[in-house]
């Protein structure tokens, strides 16, 4: 079963313009995307099907993971994969220390000239995707810090795994999401997201590939209703949650995880799926369990019925940033915004 465009939704998050021809235009990439997935699922298969324990089957899709980097890496060159204010080298650039990555908010992302009111709230331009995605996902935040974190200016994501818990992103507001990105300390729900240390990251990446490899070695042993069984469809939701969370490169991340989640999901399950538009910020923002309530709810498998149609079955179970007068103060924030999605 081959991978189709259809598994890859533009994210909202890059679509800072209200010119639907934009959109148009930004969304011609999951063909390309499609592309990558595939010629992954070729190498992956191959890797798997040599495979003879789970150590190596954990290699395999490591190492398609890191051909798939080299893979954006290669496409930034391109006119077609190409994004504005990137280098080629910022796609093999590791993560640092302290790296400050999505700003979002009330009012941020919005097309046209966006300006601050007496009162620090932004105003003016319009309405576009990422912004209304902005606004969500600052409502997210804005529960989260009111009930694990209400006098503090950073949450802590700890992120449990089967045998421990280690520490994932940040999400910082107020005077601190400002300080990380150059803003004015007035903005009203003002809000961005810091990567883990690298230490946690590379344990949340083994326990993605792990976590695959387990599904892998069941699909290996003969089970056929690995797409029936909830604990396995939560299996793989759990292995979206901890790749996201240990991200390693300044850009192309999320380009690459997706293709690598949809290679991997049409390998262990016999069918490809479409991930949510949203999948990689609600990994940012959201609470673990909330992530994967939304992927569980959001995430449709797709199955190709005939050559003429093809049926979605719903999985079941379970950046731009501020523009104008702004935009000004906060030059940082519109170039790096969205750097985990392209």
């Amino acid at each position: 079963m081959r991978i189709t465009a259809a598994s890859f939704p533009t994210p909202h998050f890059i679509q800072v313009s209200s010119n639907p021809a934009v959109w148009d235009q930004q969304a011609r990439f999951a063909e390309i995307h499609a592309g990558g997935a595939n010629q992954a699922l070729d190498r992956l298969s191959g890797l798997l099907d040599a495979a003879n324990s789970e150590a190596q089957r954990v290699h395999a899709f490591e190492q398609t993971y890191r051909e798939l980097a080299q893979w954006r890496y290669d496409l930034s060159q391109r006119s077609d994969g190409q994004r504005p204010g990137a280098t080629p080298e910022s796609y093999r650039s590791p993560i640092g220390r302290g790296y400050a990555t999505d700003a979002f908010g009330k009012g941020t992302h919005r097309d046209g000239q966006v300006k601050l009111d007496s009162q620090g709230k932004l105003v003016g331009g319009a309405e576009t995707p990422a912004s209304r995605l902005a606004a969500r996902l600052a409502d997210i935040a804005a529960a989260r810090f009111a009930s694990e974190a209400p006098e503090a200016e950073m949450l802590q994501n700890k992120v449990r795994l089967p045998d421990g818990t280690v520490n994932g992103n940040q999400i910082h507001r107020g005077r601190s999401a400002a300080a990380m990105r150059n803003a004015p300390e007035g903005i009203q729900d003002y809000y961005c997201t810091l990567t883990g240390e690298e230490p946690d990251r590379k344990a949340l990446q083994q326990a993605a590939f792990t976590r695959l490899a387990e599904l892998e070695t069941q699909r290996a042993s003969g089970r056929t209703d690995l797409l029936e069984d909830p604990a396995a469809r939560r299996a793989f939701v759990e292995a979206e949650y901890f790749i996201y969370q240990g991200p390693e490169y300044q850009r192309g991340g999320d380009a690459s995880i997706r293709a690598l989640l949809v290679a991997s999901h049409t390998r262990v399950f016999d069918a490809p799926v479409k991930l949510p538009q949203d999948i990689d910020v609600m990994a940012y923002v959201a609470s673990q369990q909330d992530f994967y309530a939304h992927v569980e709810r959001n995430q449709t498998v797709l199955r190709t019925e005939t050559p003429a149609a093809q049926a979605e079955i719903n999985q079941g179970a379970a950046h731009g940033a501020v523009q104008g007068a702004a935009q000004a103060a906060v030059p940082a924030a519109r170039r790096t915004a969205g750097q985990e999605r392209d």
